[in-house]
């Protein structure tokens, strides 16, 4: 399991590298 700190952090970074879908879905998700 990944911290939300690091779970924040991993997102930002694959997010701009655009190289992992589901994070990337995950930030299209409606709030």
């Amino acid at each position: 399991m990944f911290s939300p700190e690091i779970n924040i952090d991993t997102l930002m970074s694959n997010f701009r590298n655009e190289q992992k879908p589901c994070y990337t879905f995950i930030r299209l998700s409606p709030s």
